[in-house]
């Protein structure tokens, strides 16, 4: 058995925590208001590795990134817009940084998953997959150990794994139902 420190408190109650009073009146964590600018419903959200910048996915079509101040009373600047997908933008994930700093994939209704790269322009499609027939609603990179993977998620009812390595891009997918794929995860 693991012994793990204790984890931190986080209530305004001087009380027991064992006797459960702690638990009424717990401290709110600190938060940011982003305004996006997205418009239509926000459908992913994610932080890159080192908190320094968040991407947002949208029913509008677009992805936005922002930079994320280390002060948090300065608000998230917005960096850029990108557009790519014909289509909602359901899913993002940002690599690990060894990847060139850090590529950004995105998953859309209109079936195609989109690799992201920042250049010296601002940023560019590296790659655009068109492995699935229907909408790609979910995907997520593997882990960094095992090269640059990414897993997606379709309602044609399979999961495709894009793959690159030497000679390029591979793409593959296999079948796991009929009634589609609506998450994916590497762990």
């Amino acid at each position: 058995m693991t012994d793990f420190p204790p984890a931190p408190s986080n209530t305004n109650s001087d009380s027991n925590p064992a006797d459960g009073a702690a638990l009424a009146n717990p401290v709110p964590p600190p938060s940011t208001t982003v305004d996006t600018g997205h418009t239509d419903f926000v459908n992913d959200a994610k932080v890159d590795y080192y908190g320094t910048r968040l991407a947002t996915t949208s029913t509008d079509t677009t992805i936005k990134l922002f930079s994320l101040p280390a002060n948090s009373t300065n608000p998230p600047q917005l960096i850029t817009t990108l557009t790519g997908h014909t289509g909602p933008v359901w899913s993002l994930d940002w690599s690990h940084p060894m990847f060139g700093g850090g590529l950004l994939a995105s998953a859309g209704f209109d079936g195609g998953v989109i690799v992201w790269r920042e250049g010296q322009g601002g940023w560019e499609r590296a790659y655009t997959s068109l492995l699935h027939s229907s909408s790609t609603n979910a995907l997520a990179f593997g882990p960094h150990q095992h090269g640059l993977n990414i897993l997606s998620g379709s309602s044609d009812g399979f999961c495709g794994l894009i793959e690159y390595g030497e000679g390029g891009w591979k793409e593959e997918k296999v079948k796991v139902n009929d009634l589609g794929v609506n998450g994916v995860d590497w762990r």
